[in-house]
């Protein structure tokens, strides 16, 4: 397992490698501490076509915080 923190400690990354070191599969959450999505990076790589749905927040997903502005 790798973890990895994003700045600002918004978003975390836990990576499940192999004995080689290759990626397996990754999970993401937020700093709210709920997991998002579950990421099979295999089967990406296979050409799967995730549906969108597996990438979008729950629905009561939210954040008080203010996102910065991107201009």
């Amino acid at each position: 397992m790798i973890a990895y923190d994003e700045p600002g400690e918004h978003d975390r990354w836990l990576w499940l490698v192999d004995e080689a070191g290759d990626p397996l599969r990754f999970f993401t959450w937020t700093h709210h501490g709920r997991i998002q999505v579950l990421h099979d990076v295999r089967a990406v790589e296979r050409g799967k076509v995730l549906d969108d749905d597996l990438f979008r927040p729950p629905a009561d997903f939210g954040c008080a915080e203010p996102v910065p502005s991107a201009v």
